[in-house]
């Protein structure tokens, strides 16, 4: 579903398009289009708290050049650690961090706001209302909320974003 959807989005901004054009002396220049190479991996039951599957991840980022990791959603990955412990958050919020430095890849971390979030007034930034422990607000670097939002004309997606800047 994910790699259709990313082929039909590339597919109408032109990134799947070559271009074929006329050169000099009656020669035809052909330009491909751009490599996207996309990797999608589903490891159900993969469990960011075991060794192990630590160990694949670190692997397939290794064997394919992976830039760009994307864990969604979060709380379905940290098998039995309780997301409002700190203690038990920090090992796999570290390995996370680990992989970013090491590997130098980005990484991308999908997780819900706690219930009742958007209900929380006057307490900061948007990352105050994620679920569980506030490490896991203190560990981000940069981060985008959204929150749908029903009015008059339906719904709308607010966005509110936060950056951090790293000495």
């Amino acid at each position: 579903l994910l790699r259709d959807r990313l082929w039909k989005m590339t597919t109408q901004r032109g990134l799947h398009s070559g271009r074929v054009t006329s050169g000099k002396n009656d020669e035809i220049v052909v330009e491909f289009p751009p490599s996207i190479p996309l990797l999608f991996y589903n490891d159900f039951g993969f469990d960011m708290s075991m060794p192990q599957d630590r160990e694949a991840i670190e692997e397939l980022i290794i064997k394919e050049g992976v830039k760009l990791i994307v864990f969604d959603p979060l709380y379905l990955m940290i098998g039995a650690a309780d997301e409002n412990n700190a203690k038990e958050m920090r090992p796999i919020l570290s390995w996370l961090l680990r992989i970013r430095n090491l590997y130098n890849c980005a990484v991308v971390v999908v997780h819900q706001w706690g219930k009742g979030g958007s209900d929380r007034k006057g307490r900061g930034a948007g990352g105050i209302k994620l679920r569980g422990s506030t490490t896991i607000y203190g560990w981000l670097e940069a981060a985008l909320y959204l929150e749908a939002k029903v009015n008059e004309s339906g719904i709308q997606i607010v966005v509110e974003r936060e950056f951090r800047g790293r000495l």
